[in-house]
């Protein structure tokens, strides 16, 4: 088993007085009371979903079908430039993840 790592975006906007932050590419969502929160709440839930479709040994077959592409190398800077609406925030994250050799 080896490392590789995969680049995910995250994206928070506000809604009322909550904030909604969701993972794009995996379709995973959640909350907080700021924007700071639901930031690392996105994260921690981005998280533990890539280790349950690890654990299922599904990560090959879903990152297929979503079109991630899994690196050797976490890339030395990620830049994105997104239209986004008064209220969100939107970036890039890269994360390490298992690959089966």
């Amino acid at each position: 088993m080896t490392d590789g790592f995969i680049t995910l975006t995250l994206e928070v906007t506000e809604e009322g007085k909550q904030f909604v932050s969701r993972c794009k590419e995996l379709d995973v969502t959640s909350c907080g009371d700021s924007l700071d929160e639901a930031m690392e709440n996105i994260r921690k839930a981005t998280l533990q979903y890539l280790n349950a479709i690890h654990e299922l040994g599904e990560s090959p077959r879903i990152f297929k079908e979503k079109g991630i592409v899994i690196r050797k190398r976490a890339p030395a800077t990620v830049r994105r430039e997104y239209r986004v609406s008064p209220g969100s925030l939107v970036g890039p994250y890269v994360t390490r993840v298992p690959v089966t050799a």
